[in-house]
């Protein structure tokens, strides 16, 4: 018997340039280059979870990319991201 299912394929690619953007980002001191590799990385995890949304491995790497930028956040800069988040 035959079964046919549509499988999703893990985009180990996207991941991998994802962690290794986070890992770069994590070894530079703070400022606008390690928050530019932050969202670099942060897009690739986003492409990995469009094409495997259920990998929770993914999503807890992306968890920690999200966060970090949100730490690196000043003043000003932090209450817009809470606005725009809560104008969704």
């Amino acid at each position: 018997m035959y079964f046919l299912s549509k499988v999703k394929h893990f985009n180990i690619v996207d991941f991998s340039e994802g962690q290794v953007l986070h890992l770069t980002a994590l070894k530079k001191p703070r400022g606008p280059e390690r928050m530019r590799l932050l969202e670099l990385a942060s897009h690739k995890f986003e492409k990995a979870v469009q094409s495997f949304p259920n990998n929770s491995l993914t999503l807890y790497r992306w968890g920690r990319v999200l966060v970090i930028q949100a730490q690196m956040l000043k003043g000003k800069e932090k209450a817009q991201a809470r606005f725009q988040l809560l104008s969704k």
